[in-house]
């Protein structure tokens, strides 16, 4: 299974990109198996800059996390577009996470979902 992470900027279209402009379009690209279903959940993560305050009780800085495009199935093959796009704002670094699984995890009560998404995971840094 692999993942990656594509830009729009300006109608030029970019493989693999490790910058971001304000107006960037990101999609992400997932092959896996034909035989395969799967599910997909997307997160980006503002990365804490070194000039963001320290949150006073914990002694860490903040991780702004979001999750531009719903989770949803999507069909396996070689090169599937993962359905909807997003762009990302402000002049951090980001972590754009994608966890894929055979079906959507099932949440308890008290449940707090984790992001640490393990399959794909590709940084881009501040605005280019």
């Amino acid at each position: 299974m692999t993942v990656e992470l594509v830009r729009e900027r300006a109608g030029a279209i970019q493989l693999d990109a490790r910058r971001y402009a304000a107006g960037d379009r990101w999609k992400l690209v997932v092959t896996c198996p034909p035989s395969a279903a799967a599910w997909i959940e997307i997160s980006v993560a503002e990365l804490a800059g070194a000039n963001q305050p320290r949150d006073a009780t914990r002694g860490v800085r903040p991780l702004v996390i979001d999750t531009p495009i719903a989770p949803g199935p999507i069909r396996c093959g070689n090169r599937v577009v993962v359905p909807g796009a997003f762009t990302i704002t402000g002049h951090a670094a980001n972590r754009i996470c994608a966890r894929i699984t055979a079906a959507p995890r099932r949440l308890g009560a008290g449940h707090r979902p984790r992001h640490r998404l393990r399959h794909g995971r590709s940084s881009v840094a501040g605005p280019a």
